[in-house]
């Protein structure tokens, strides 16, 4: 019986942990060995450019500070942390590193002294390729420090006003009198600003202004306040980037609101009085543009919901057409709760549910009126979330069985009345919502949030969004889940319909650029949700990823959307989408979007939960959701899921029924603990006897997820993530004969103690870069903190000994967490022929060979759910 091979959860961990053991590291890369000519040319070059930077700072020390923030960006085969060029160049005495931008890409803290010395320093670099001899008697290439690191530097440059995306001073205009907004700008800064705001307040007397970029930046706002009207309003909440809003009124002087409590009591008079003149909001922007402390600026967004909801003509005499959802008028027949049944909870961040669902609703949040809100949308997500299975009978055994309680967190206000709530647009509803997360987790105990909402702008591959950086946030705090719509594409960039072709879906995709995900949908430790087409509807590919689903990926290094989910297909003048929930009549609706793709995620993800008792890590949730991922048809074959990897992620999440119950053909176990400095994650175990030939070949399909909690740190950029932890499945070698090693990341003393990697991540193109590092980045999901394997072995090896391992990885300069990194990873071995006993083989081995204690996942983590 199915129920006799549960998923398996090592009680006992910590006898997993083991010394890590690494390479020593360090050594000195020639990147231009035998091209001194080349060489010298880079010299040249890097010379001339901190000679202008250095020329550049001693003029901005009249009018700011003498000191600055330079952009060094490196080379691609010098990415590896081990080519950072801070022994020699960049040092901490010379100008340090302090951020960061796009991979391979720091920020350092200049001064003209200390660029002085990093002058000095090239030209001490060896002219010439020079060689030693080894311990064998080989020469080998044998560059000075210096030449080491000038190689690897590309070009370097002052902070400038492009790496500040400094917005259009009409434009900005345009946007706070479309939404009502205080026009006011986000500033996000390289030196915090707090003390320096400090001195400012009118009790603080007479100021001694420091010599620093935020002493500046503030000192230059006071000065400005003389002319024009300036406030800045302190935001809190965000641990590791600094970031302020600066406004303007009509009436001169400068004024300072410390946190959003502030500017709920002033929010309404900042807008009447606030300066909607294009010349003030021009000369402000020409100072945050040219301040050396100014990061980026950017115009305050708005979160939007995709739908539109006005009625705007009447299909048939049976359907009432919206731009998002075709209305019929049948009535909807929705599941009434069960006494004494369990369900899932989720709560749907979003424009309110409908009287329709009251049984269901466990609570509700928010005071915004009902006429300045939109019911529709949150009542279709409500819809999916209650009588998904039932409303959709072609997809049974695809969807949650019905039934979910709703937390209704009704704040989000329709456009027109976006401005009357939150005043700095997204900023200021986060913070609100962070309070309600924090209420209804202890009131409710939910978990799951479903977050069907969009800010309308493009992620960016080397800067998170303030929206998932927040949500980022809040979630960790809260230890909650947000699951995120990827965003529709806008009317008229909508791509064609997916081609069953992977050849011509790629090139279809070539050609379409304004598609690219939307933030929060860039979060680095939600879960976003991309839409496929419904079934049943002419013209359109069941499964195939819909073709208004916005396409990723994240920041660099991430796979967004991590899952997919049905969102209902786009076919023009066809009312039918696949997918139907309830209007907020209560009546069926045919609808569609990533909004609709996002609750029968989340509700899998809250079912779950559930299972696991509502309170399991973090980490062992997500990783069991993502593992237990699949591809349907269209997205079946290698190529064309690589396609299609930044629109599906991981693919569709299994239901959780069908999750934590294997097969004796399966074999799942899940590890969580915390790593810790020096320490690794290691099972040494045999592979299943009948699963293994006389020759010691093995075959089987394996599986591999890990999810981590890495120390977040978003001044650095794409390169947030500080730490990366690795797993691996390895085959040990019985001979020095070449094997192909498909581990791409084998930096530790394992692969030189005679042990091959069997697994590969799921979406590696097999894509030739200039270096390992850059494919590991770009292609291998390194640094991200979730990361997923697989392997079809057919034969592989000559040993029946593997082992499971993770360890991690620090960038440069990074203390690692004194409480460590908390992970959870997960193994399933199967024999696909539905053969060989492997559940119990395995079973039996783990515990002889490595002494672990291995239980139901759901009793060991407390699990029988008690119906609430």
């Amino acid at each position: 019986m199915a129920s006799e091979y549960p998923l398996l959860y090592v009680s006992n961990p910590t006898v997993l942990r083991q010394d890590r053991t690494t390479n020593a590291g360090g050594s000195k890369t020639d990147f231009f060995a035998d091209r001194d000519q080349a060489f010298a040319a880079l010299r040249t070059h890097i010379t001339t450019r901190l000679a202008t930077v250095q020329a550049q700072l001693q003029d901005n020390a009249q009018r700011f500070c003498s000191s600055g923030f330079v952009k060094v960006r490196l080379q691609e085969k010098a990415w590896a942390k081990t080519h950072r060029p801070v022994r020699k160049l960049f040092t901490e005495d010379n100008a340090p590193v302090v951020a960061g931008d796009d991979i391979g890409e720091l920020v350092v803290r200049a001064t003209p002294a200390g660029l002085g010395r990093v002058i000095e320093s090239v030209g001490k670099a060896d002219k010439d390729t020079a060689r030693r001899r080894d311990s064998h008697g080989k020469l080998v290439v044998n560059p000075n420090r210096e030449r080491s690191e000038v190689g690897a530097l590309e070009d370097l440059r002052l902070w400038s006003e492009e790496d500040r995306r400094l917005p259009n001073a009409k434009d900005a205009i345009s946007v706070f009198e479309e939404f009502g907004l205080a026009p006011m700008y986000a500033v996000r800064f390289f030196d915090p600003i707090d003390a320096a705001l400090q001195k400012a307040k009118p009790a603080s007397g007479h100021v001694a202004w420091q010599d620093s970029p935020a002493d500046s930046f503030v000192r230059s706002l006071v000065l400005l306040g003389r002319k024009l009207g300036i406030y800045v309003v302190v935001e809190h909440g965000l641990d590791s980037m600094s970031r302020a809003y600066v406004g303007l009124v009509d009436s001169p002087g400068f004024a300072i609101l410390e946190g959003f409590e502030r500017l709920d009591q002033m929010g309404e008079q900042l807008k009447v009085d606030g300066d909607l003149s294009l010349e003030a909001h021009k000369e402000l922007l020409h100072l945050l543009g040219t301040h050396p402390n100014v990061r980026s600026v950017a115009v305050p967004t708005v979160l939007f919901s995709d739908r539109v909801s006005t009625f705007e003509a009447a299909a048939t005499g049976q359907r009432i057409q919206r731009r998002s959802t075709v209305v019929s008028v049948t009535p909807a027949k929705l599941p009434t709760p069960v006494k004494g049944t369990s369900y899932p909870t989720v709560a749907v961040v979003d424009g309110g549910i409908a009287a329709t669902f009251r049984p269901w609703i466990k609570g509700t949040y928010g005071d915004i009126p009902e006429d300045e809100r939109d019911l529709e949308h949150g009542t279709n997500i409500a819809g999916l979330l209650v009588s998904a299975q039932s409303l959709n009978g072609s997809y049974v055994q695809r969807f949650e069985e019905d039934g979910c309680w709703l937390i209704d967190i009704a704040i989000h206000p329709t456009d027109e009345f976006a401005g009357d709530y939150y005043e700095n647009g997204s900023a200021k509803f986060l913070d609100a919502l962070e309070g309600i997360v924090a209420r209804c987790k202890a009131e409710h105990g939910v978990r799951v949030f479903n977050f069907s909402l969009n800010n309308r702008t493009d992620v960016l591959p080397n800067q998170f969004s303030d929206e998932a950086m927040r949500l980022d946030a809040i979630a960790q705090r809260h230890d909650v889940f947000f699951v995120i719509s990827a965003g529709n594409a806008k009317e008229g960039d909508a791509r064609a319909q997916w081609d069953s072709r992977p050849l011509y879906a790629a090139l279809q995709l070539s050609e379409v650029r304004t598609d690219t995900l939307w933030g929060p949908a860039d979060s680095l430790v939600n879960v976003s949700v991309g839409a496929t087409n419904g079934a049943g509807v002419q013209g359109c590919i069941a499964d195939a990823p819909a073709r208004y689903s916005r396409r990723g990926p994240g920041v660099r290094g991430s796979i967004k959307p991590d899952v997919c989910h049905i969102g209902g297909a786009d076919r023009d003048g066809d009312p039918n989408t696949g997918l139907m929930s309830v209007s907020k009549e209560g009546m069926l609706a045919a609808v569609k979007g990533t909004s609709m793709a996002a609750p029968l995620a989340a509700k899998t993800l809250a079912a779950l939960d559930l299972e696991m008792g509502g309170h399991a890590p973090r980490e062992v949730v997500q990783a069991v959701y993502l593992h237990n991922t699949y591809f349907a048809p269209p997205l079946t074959r290698v190529q064309a899921r690589r396609t299609a990897r930044h629109l599906v992620g991981f693919g569709y999440p299994r239901p959780s029924a069908q999750t934590l119950m294997l097969d004796r053909h399966t074999f799942g176990v899940v590890v969580h603990d915390t790593l810790h400095v020096d320490d690794n994650t290691i099972i040494d175990f045999r592979w299943p006897r009948d699963l293994v030939d006389e020759e010691g070949r093995c075959r089987g399909t394996a599986r591999l997820t890990l999810v981590y909690s890495p120390p977040l740190d978003f001044t650095f950029g794409a390169e947030a993530a500080r730490i990366s932890l690795d797993p691996a499945l390895r085959q040990r070698k019985v001979d020095d004969k070449s094997d192909e090693d498909d581990d791409e990341d084998s930096d530790d003393e394992e692969g030189k103690a005679g042990w091959v990697g069997r697994l590969k991540p799921l979406h590696a193109s097999g894509l030739k870069r200039t270096s390992r590092e850059a494919a590991l980045l770009l292609d291998g999901m390194k640094w991200s903190p979730v990361k997923l394997l697989e392997g079809n072995l057919r034969g592989v090896g000559r040993s029946s000994e593997w082992r499971l391992s993770v360890n991690y990885i620090a960038r440069d300069q990074v203390q690692f967490p004194e409480d460590g990194v908390p992970f959870a990873v997960v193994l399933t071995i199967t024999d696909p022929q539905k053969e060989a006993n492997v559940y119990d083989d395995l079973q039996q081995e783990l515990v002889a060979s490595s002494s672990v204690k291995l239980n139901d996942i759901r009793t060991a983590l407390r699990v029988r759910p008690q119906a609430r």
